[in-house]
């Protein structure tokens, strides 16, 4: 009476074959003298009869129709079995594909986000970006652009969502922030207010699957020394002067890009003179878990930020280090992502 459950690849496996009233298990171990290749557990309250060795082997398999039935028996598992076989071959050669696929995306998506050499006009500036997905592929961008001999876009971005559909909204939203910077702008910040509306709206039209992404841009303007930006909805960067004193840009700040059309960004400015950095970043930094679910945090975010640093690149190899050394190895739950901009 009642069922059991045949687990062939260790006791907490999900791989399981039912076995219903009136079938038998353990024939087989019985008849090779081999130990047992599987572990039955119950499915529900049974009970068994238990037939030894020599009363199965010398007086149950001498009567004709039982040997029959139990053939039968077999023969039927083991076509269950070959079906079981034959879908999980199916099912790894689709991973695989699957595996092989996402890898040439996460290539595809290293690839259009940018790398050294820096611009020649860039000397005053030492910049530095990492993005590291908690997938194959992720939702975080950053980007650089020269606006002029003198002017330069930086903007971070983090989608909602995380895989292949937020890395779809996310080459969508960095090929839009780099269309409207393409128009050029004036030479304050107010076109940033402009590209952001614009982001927002064309991520909004056919956004049935209700994505979203927060974004960071800002303009450095080394003639007049400030750094004109635009927030919607991203963590406030830090700013560090020259002494080591850091400060949050976070004021003015506005929703999320994506959600409805007709958003409006407001524009702030602060002072960039030689010697200050910004540190642009996504939550997957500060959000950061250890094995025992505490959180990485500003606080030793600004530690590794406030240490002397020769350049850009330092700086954000030391936050990653202290990011992964604090993690320990515990699973990485979001996308990490990092974009250090000093003025020489």
């Amino acid at each position: 009476e009642g069922s059991l459950r045949v687990r062939l690849d260790g006791p907490e496996s999900d791989d399981v074959v039912e076995i219903p009233r009136g079938e038998c298990v353990g024939e087989i171990s019985v008849a090779d003298g081999r130990p047992a290749s599987a572990w039955v557990t119950t499915a529900e309250p049974c009970r068994l009869l238990v037939v030894d060795g020599p009363v199965f082997l010398q007086r149950l398999l001498a009567i004709p129709h039982i040997g029959r039935n139990l053939i039968a028996l077999l023969a039927e598992r083991m076509r269950r079995s070959n079906e079981r076989v034959v879908a999980r071959v199916r099912s790894a050669v689709q991973l695989q594909a699957l595996q092989r696929e996402l890898d040439f995306a996460r290539r595809i998506q290293s690839s259009m986000l940018p790398a050294p050499p820096l611009p020649a006009q860039a000397r005053e500036l030492d910049f530095h970006g990492f993005m590291r997905a908690a997938r194959q592929v992720g939702g975080d961008f950053y980007d650089w652009l020269p606006l002029g001999p003198r002017r330069f876009l930086f903007a971070i971005g983090d989608v909602c969502d995380k895989g292949m559909p937020a890395a779809l909204f996310m080459v969508r939203a960095l090929t839009l922030l780099r269309s409207a910077a393409a128009g050029g702008g004036d030479a304050g910040g107010e076109c940033l207010a402009r590209w952001m509306a614009h982001l927002n709206d064309q991520l909004a039209e056919s956004n049935e699957a209700q994505l979203f992404v927060s974004v960071f841009c800002a303009i450095v303007d080394l003639d007049a020394g400030v750094l004109h930006h635009v927030n919607a909805g991203h963590n406030a960067p830090l700013l560090v002067s020259r002494v080591g004193e850091v400060a949050r840009v976070d004021r003015p700040r506005g929703p999320v890009a994506g959600i409805m059309p007709g958003l409006a960004f407001q524009v702030g400015t602060v002072a960039f003179p030689p010697g200050t950095g910004l540190l642009l970043y996504t939550d997957g930094v500060t959000e950061a878990e250890a094995s025992d679910l505490s959180q990485f945090g500003e606080g030793r975010m600004r530690a590794a930020l406030a240490s002397p640093t020769a350049d850009a690149a330092e700086g954000v190899q030391r936050i990653a280090d202290a990011v992964d050394a604090f993690a320990g190895g515990h699973p990485q739950s979001d996308d990490i992502t990092l974009l250090l901009v000093r003025r020489r």
